[in-house]
C-alpha cells in the first residue's frame, strides 16, 4: 500500500473467539487495520456498505446464509477482494468459484503463526486485486477424454516441459488455462500456492474438467506428454533426468520447480 496507509480488513466468522483471535493476530501487521467484524453474513452485508473494507477474511459454515452464498450474492451486487478460511473438506474451490481470490486453510494450535503469516501475505495480495461485478459462467466438463484424445492431438517434443507458477488468485486463472489445453502436449508442470491439504483436491478437480490427465507429483514420477502434474503442498519438485527419462524429484523445502540435468 502507498505511504502509511493500511488494508482495511472485516473479519466474518460466526465463533466470537476466532473473530477475537484473528483480529487480535491482524492488528500485529503494522500495514493491516481490522476495521470490523461480523458474526454471519446479515451483519457482515451491512458492515460491508458501512465500513468499507479493502479486503474480507470469510468462513465458509456459517448459520443461515453460508460464506459461498454470501459471496455469491457480494460478487454480483458488491465485490471486495475476499479470502477464504476453510477447513480439508474442499469446499474452498466451491469460494474459488463464487468469487473468492483466495484461502487459507484453518490453523492447529501447532500452525497458529504460521496461518496468520499466511493469512496477513494473503491480505496484503489481495488489497490490489481488480474485481468486477461476477456473472456466471457454465463450468464445461469433459465427458470423454478418448474422444478428445483421437480429435485435438498436437504435436510433441519430447525434450520439451512446460512449467507454471501461480500464487494469489491464481486457483481460478490455472484452471481456466488448464481447460483450454489439448491433449499431446509436453509434460506439464504447477506449482500453486496451497496449503499442503488442498493440493491433493485440487488436482482431482482440475482433472474432472480439463482433457489433460492432472494429478498432484509424486517422487520418482516419470513425466508423461498429456499429463500435469501438481507440486505438493509446503515441498519442493524439481526433476531430474535419468536413463533418458524425465522424473521427479519431491522433497521437504520451499516449494518450487527447479529442472536440473544430469
Amino acid at each position: 500500500m502507498e505511504g502509511s496507509k493500511k488494508i482495511k480488513v472485516l473479519v466474518i466468522d460466526d465463533s466470537m473467539v476466532f473473530r477475537r483471535v484473528v483480529s487480535t493476530r491482524l492488528q500485529e501487521y503494522s500495514d493491516i487495520e481490522v476495521v470490523g467484524t461480523a458474526k454471519d453474513s446479515f451483519e457482515a452485508k451491512d458492515k460491508v456498505i458501512q465500513l468499507k473494507p479493502d479486503v474480507l477474511t470469510l468462513d465458509i459454515e456459517m448459520p443461515g446464509i453460508n460464506g459461498i452464498e454470501f459471496l455469491k450474492i457480494l460478487m454480483e451486487q458488491h465485490p471486495v477482494p475476499t479470502i477464504v478460511i476453510s477447513g480439508a473438506d474442499g469446499r474452498c474451490f466451491e469460494a474459488i468459484d463464487a468469487g473468492a481470490v483466495g484461502f487459507v486453510g484453518k490453523p492447529t494450535a501447532d500452525t497458529m503463526n504460521q496461518f496468520f503469516d499466511d493469512l496477513s501475505t494473503k491480505i496484503k495480495e489481495a488489497s490490489i486485486a481488480k474485481l468486477d461485478k461476477k456473472t456466471k459462467v457454465q463450468s464445461s466438463v469433459i465427458p470423454n477424454k478418448r474422444r478428445l484424445l483421437e480429435n485435438n492431438i498436437v504435436r510433441k517434443n519430447d525434450k520439451d516441459i512446460i512449467a507454471i507458477g501461480a500464487s494469489m488468485g491464481g486457483v481460478e486463472a490455472v484452471e481456466k488455462l488448464l481447460k483450454q489445453l489439448p491433449l499431446g502436449l509436453p509434460p506439464i508442470v504447477i506449482t500453486q500456492h496451497m496449503p499442503p491439504i488442498f493440493t491433493k483436491k485440487y488436482a482431482e478437480r482440475l482433472d474432472r474438467g480439463c482433457a489433460l490427465k492432472v494429478k498432484e507429483g509424486e517422487d520418482g514420477e516419470e513425466l508423461l506428454s498429456g499429463h500435469a502434474y501438481i507440486a505438493p503442498g509446503a515441498l519442493q519438485m524439481g526433476i531430474i533426468k535419468r536413463n533418458g527419462k524425465y522424473i521427479l524429484d519431491i522433497k521437504k523445502a520451499k516449494r518450487l520447480v527447479v529442472i536440473v540435468r544430469q
